[in-house]
């Protein structure tokens, strides 16, 4: 494959019809041809705008560069800052002469910081998500859903399952995914019992998607798939096959797979903007052989088996035929988000050996992002497309990282959610989350910037740092960018593991998206301002006091017999002995209020038991709103949670019953000592005074919330 080709295959992604996200593209493509770039003038509303700086990977102000977003294209002051009219949050493309341009995501009344990487010419964007898998779940109805993949399904319906994502995996040179499943003839069966016969006979479960898929792919802005993974022998020796003549015909390169050990250990050299790009990839269960044959061998096909002599071999061969080596390392334990030693010990040598970028994958959960010398290591991409993704996989990410002569020079990661199985980016509170996770999993040089992560190529402190005296009993969530420096003794961190989506409002840059995320609401449960609690983060576009933000209201009728309530969409994976705190603003509520948090002992199954509080009656104005509070600590045997915000059929005829809560929150309390970028929540249980530090900087202080009084 030539450069020619390469940046045809590029220019082509723009023009295929993939779903939502081409009809978006088009539309802004066109409007930058035909419209004139203007200037927003400087007494455009705040809160109807996005606002940022565009600058270079060594932070110096870019002049002049153009942000877009649908048909709006404005250019950079002398400053690098600029101001783009924004209804709501959305994915901004920007571009400037003699740099690497970029898409990410940009809000109304936020603030956002865009990097260009200088010397395009001599630079390359790699682009990496985690697991794709476009699995026999998604043939199946769920609930009054119906299935989000008919049987005949053609490529354009898989892609339009990655149609949020598929600008930012469009934005680099070359993009790379972990394919996490063989390409087959006959994907929906996978999951029958009994077992089709292609498939593995004896693992506990099988994974498989179409053919369709590779077109996917590559309609999607994938360039590059590896296949070193546990699932790629799912369908034995003839999948394997199918995979590999599937993504062939897609033209997407493959590499971690193969008909011998020395065809997976093989590396895939693809022409990059500036140079020769070499992937390598391997897959291990822990530095441990598996009782299930997947691996390569002499006589057998399947993917490469990690040791770090191989992987040491493998980069420098590959550094003999490529400019830049990436490395592709499939292991650790499932849902662990801290990677194993022996995966990190894996990767520290591909590093030393010369790669520039480690990627990390299968445990289905996303991790932290470090550096060794000056490689970045993304120590699990997580799940990125999954038809059947556990709760704790709902935060994922896209890491890009921009190298020039073979090293990197600009790294950021994208802060993604997985909706109703679909990768979409996120901006606020669910930003916030993901990128906790990203810069705060591991020690190292990553830090809060953009609306996501930056790993930044020198050492740097904070931007700025407060003290805060912290009342006894009131846990406060931990403003974005801001982190705890030093827990004291009697103060303790944690994090809210719903993600923050428990606010209720429509924090992705889907337009189609119901206004509110991983959520189930039925039909007596809606988002309202009415039942919003005032909360700095909440917008005033009218600029009358009134914000826009959103609460949950649960009503009924007084002849009803069954209870109203809402739930996260999954049940929320929780360790016994845990501590937890179910926490709610409350700001209107009728007898029969409660909040309850079940237990199940298993991911399906009925719960094995529950405890409640019940919710004060009463009616507040959203700025005197009362916080609700139920502690409790995970019993033996439990393995997931599941909280409800309930209102129980009322004992007499009162009229209208109504509950209106906001900012739900499940916090994970970490241990006395804990602090850090990843901990999300701060609470004192005597007087203490807090050090927090900010990496982005701004007008906020280290805390938001509504200053409710805990009942």
């Amino acid at each position: 494959m030539d450069d020619n080709d390469t940046r045809g295959r590029r220019i082509r992604r723009w023009v295929l019809p993939i779903g939502a996200t081409a009809v978006v593209l088009g539309v802004a493509a066109t409007a930058a041809l035909q419209l004139p770039e203007s200037a927003v003038p400087d007494d455009v509303d705040y809160d109807k705008a996005a606002h940022g700086t565009v600058v270079d990977e060594a932070g110096t102000p870019i002049e002049g560069a153009s942000v877009r977003v649908g048909g709006e294209v404005v250019r950079s002051a002398d400053d690098g800052t600029f101001t783009l009219p924004l209804s709501s949050a959305a994915l901004a493309s920007a571009e400037a002469d003699d740099h690497l341009a970029r898409t990410q995501a940009v809000e109304p009344g936020e603030t956002a910081r865009i990097v260009l990487t200088s010397r395009a010419v001599e630079s390359t964007a790699l682009r990496f998500g985690g697991d794709v898998m476009f699995g026999d779940g998604f043939y199946r109805p769920s609930g009054d859903a119906p299935a989000q993949l008919g049987e005949h399904a053609d490529a354009a319906q898989h892609a339009d399952l990655l149609s949020g994502i598929a600008p930012l995996l469009q934005d680099s040179d070359l993009s790379l995914v972990n394919l996490e499943s063989p390409l087959v003839d006959d994907p929906s069966r996978a999951g029958d019992q009994p077992r089709p016969p292609q498939f593995h006979p004896t693992k506990p479960s099988v994974v498989a998607s179409a053919r369709e898929a590779a077109e996917a792919l590559r309609m999607s802005g994938v360039d590059v798939v590896s296949l070193a993974n546990d699932r790629v022998f799912d369908a034995r020796e003839t999948g394997m096959e199918s995979t590999l003549s599937a993504l062939d015909d897609a033209g997407i390169v493959h590499f971690g797979a193969g008909r011998t050990e020395d065809d997976a250990w093989a590396p895939a050299v693809v022409p990059g903007r500036a140079g020769n790009v070499a992937f390598v990839g391997c897959t291990t269960v822990d530095g441990e052989k598996t009782p299930v044959p997947y691996v390569a061998d002499d006589d057998r096909g399947g993917a490469a088996e990690c040791s770090t002599k191989k992987i040491e071999r493998a980069v420098r061969d590959a550094k003999g035929k490529a400019d830049t080596v990436v490395v592709a390392i499939h292991g650790g334990s499932q849902y662990q988000r801290e990677q194993s030693p022996t995966v990190r010990r894996m990767s520290d040598a591909a590093a030393a050996a010369g790669a520039a970028v480690v990627a990390g994958g299968h445990p289905r959960v996303t991790g932290g992002v470090r550096t060794v010398g000056d490689s970045v290591i993304a120590e699990s991409t997580g799940s990125l497309l999954d038809d059947r993704p556990r709760w704790e996989s709902s935060p994922s990410q896209l890491l890009r990282v921009d190298v020039r002569g073979g090293r990197p020079v600009h790294t950021s990661v994208d802060p993604v959610m997985i909706e109703e199985s679909r990768p979409v980016p996120v901006v606020g509170s669910l930003a916030d989350a993901a990128s906790r996770i990203t810069a705060g999993s591991v020690e190292g040089a990553a830090r809060f910037g953009g609306p996501g992560v930056e790993v930044a190529t020198q050492p740097r402190g904070f931007v700025r740092e407060a003290d805060v005296a912290l009342p006894v009993g009131e846990p406060h969530r931990v403003a974005s960018g801001w982190s705890v420096r030093d827990a004291p003794p009697g103060v303790r961190v944690g994090n809210d593991i719903l993600w923050g989506s428990g606010r209720f409002e429509d924090q992705d840059t889907d337009p189609s998206a119901k206004g509110v995320n991983l959520w189930e609401l039925g039909k007596a449960a809606r988002t309202t301002v009415t039942a919003a609690c005032a909360d700095a983060r909440d917008r005033d576009t009218e600029g009358d006091g009134t914000s826009e933000g959103k609460g949950l209201e649960l009503v009924r009728s007084p002849k009803s017999t069954q209870d109203v309530y809402a739930t996260p969409g999954r049940r929320v994976g929780v360790e016994p002995g845990q501590q937890l705190s179910l926490l709610a603003d409350v700001r209107s509520a009728s007898p029969g209020s409660e909040l309850e948090l079940r237990w199940y002992d298993g991911f399906s199954g009925r719960s094995v038991g529950a405890v409640e509080v019940p919710v004060p009656e009463g009616d507040r104005a959203s700025a005197d709103c009362t916080q609700v509070r139920l502690d409790a600590v995970v019993p033996p045997g439990v393995v997931a949670a599941q909280p409800f915000v309930r209102l129980r059929p009322p004992d007499d005829s009162l009229s209208g019953p109504r509950l209106a809560v906001d900012d739900v929150r499940l916090v994970a309390w970490s241990p006395a000592g804990s602090s850090g970028r990843r901990f999300d929540t701060v609470e004192a249980a005597q007087p203490a005074t807090v050090r927090f530090g900010d990496d982005r900087g701004g007008g906020s202080g280290p805390l938001v919330g509504n200053g409710a009084g805990i009942e």
